[in-house]
């Protein structure tokens, strides 16, 4: 007995040894990362090249407490990034679960019965027997990896972790622009309102000119109900402009996890502050930062892993399992050394014949890891394409901003001239209300100018990506 243990625990020592130098094989070599696609690390319609460090959040820059608390709300409470984090947790589980395979599994038990069964004597009596029976059990069992399938399915699961994560910085990427989007357009509307009220109290006053001329006689009637007409076109124009305000806020309070309602404190001149403007900066170090590439190129990673863990599966399987317990009819007896029992099995599995199923897997995985490298460049090439965009129409947009600035200045002086020409009777009420009503379109313009041109830095800002969101995370794990 103790002959055959000596040779089976020295078999077994020789296939642990054997296992363990096998197991950091490889059956497949891991693709290199896509190449950065840039001929120039430029962008075309940059104005420099100069590097640039974007530090902080970028809506600092709007200088708006407000702005910043609904933000922080926002992060805080907005379900859509809720609904994200329960799916890391959940992904973050998964990994737990695949990280186990790389263990010994380890089980054990404890089991108690009691039985009863009736003999016949030789006289032909019949008597009941009972018995009892206790056991106690240890149990393992290791897979080997020789050839890096679990180890490859570790760090797939692993990276889908890293890739959740940047999904969740993209999205507080999304949360943040769309925050601030309402409450501009929000501003917007209130500079709007603003506007409508102030055009209300001109026609109020042109009403009661037009109306003290008719009864001088220098008007005529139909001067003075053109000019109430006007006073009630503009006092029809302010409540269709606060039921858009109310969009806009209740927009907000979704965003920010809150029941609709009335949230914007901000005044309307902030869309007139001064911008700061938006340097491109070089490509390699921006692009790269944004959260739906590095997610993108993490997933290359993780379809590579699965195509290392489908070939791994083609090759043959060694697994080593291990038992020991005792058994005995009294409870005392199963911490016995006599009554101990074990057993050790080793297993080498060999994939014969499966119709080519492994195969076809294989060939899967490679597909889906194509699949991959073209959704990473369609995303990079996309990015590209925003920044080069949003860069050309900040410029035509600022352009378009200072002809309407002087298209304003000259309105508001041939609103002067026109008042005048009538108040010497060179002009009929008509054509001073033509004048007004265009001098009133122009400020229009300008406000939803203004607010465009905050848009398209807002684009380009998330277009560029940034530190910010690793930043935040950071200081949202140290906690205050």
């Amino acid at each position: 007995m103790k002959v055959e243990l000596k040779q089976l625990m020295k078999l077994f020592t020789h296939t642990l040894l054997i296992a363990f130098a096998l197991t950091a094989c490889t059956v497949h070599e891991p693709s290199k990362d896509p190449e950065f696609p840039l001929k120039e690390d430029r962008y075309i319609n940059s104005q420099t090249i100069e590097k640039v460090e974007r530090k902080g959040k970028w809506w600092d820059q709007f200088q708006s407490g407000q702005l910043d608390d609904l933000i922080e709300q926002a992060f805080q409470k907005n379900r859509s990034l809720k609904i994200l984090q329960a799916k890391i947790e959940q992904t973050l589980a998964a990994f737990g679960g695949t990280k186990s395979s790389v263990f010994p599994s380890i089980d054990a038990g404890l089991s108690a019965g009691r039985s009863q069964s009736t003999t016949t004597g030789t006289d032909g009596s019949i008597a009941a027997v009972q018995s009892n029976s206790f056991s106690l059990s240890l149990s393992a069992s290791y897979d080997f990896d020789l050839f890096g399938k679990n180890a490859a399915l570790v760090s797939a699961a692993e990276l889908e972790l890293l890739a959740a994560m940047e999904d969740y910085k993209g999205l507080l990427v999304e949360v943040a622009a769309d925050v601030t989007r309402n409450w501009l357009g929000g501003l917007e509307i209130l500079s709007q309102i603003e506007l409508l009220e102030q055009s209300l109290i001109d026609d109020r006053e042109n009403l009661t000119l037009v109306t003290n001329g008719y009864h001088l006689g220098t008007s005529f009637m139909t001067d003075v109900m053109q000019a109430q007409q006007q006073v009630l076109l503009t006092q029809s124009q302010i409540p269709v402009a606060k039921a858009k305000l109310i969009v806009f806020e209740h927009n907000l309070s979704s965003l920010v996890g809150n029941y609709p309602g009335s949230i914007l404190k901000d005044t309307p001149d902030v869309l007139f502050r001064e911008f700061p403007e938006v340097k491109a900066g070089l490509p390699s170090d921006l692009i790269k930062r944004r959260p739906d590439v590095r997610a993108a190129l993490t997933r290359i990673k993780i379809a590579d892993f699965q195509v290392a863990s489908a070939i791994a599966a083609r090759f043959p399987r060694v697994s080593l399992s291990a038992s020991t317990g005792t058994s005995s009819d009294s409870f005392d007896g199963i911490f016995e050394i006599d009554n101990l029992i074990w057993n050790l099995v080793g297993n080498i599995t060999l994939p014969i014949l499966d119709a080519g199923r492994r195969k076809s897997e294989v060939e899967r995985q490679k597909a889906i890891l194509r699949e991959r490298v073209l959704n990473y460049q369609t995303i990079l090439y996309q990015a590209f394409r925003e920044v080069e965009e949003n860069l050309i129409k900040i410029d035509l947009q600022q352009e378009q901003i200072n002809l309407i600035k002087q298209r304003l200045e000259l309105s508001s002086q041939n609103v002067q001239l026109i008042k005048q020409d009538y108040a010497q009777g060179l002009v009929d009420w008509p054509r001073v209300l033509v004048v007004q009503s265009q001098y009133v379109d122009v400020q229009k313009t300008l406000i939803t100018s203004r607010k465009d041109l905050l848009d398209l830095k807002i684009t380009l800002l998330t277009a560029l990506g940034g530190k910010w969101t690793d930043d935040y995370l950071e200081l949202s794990r140290k906690g205050p």
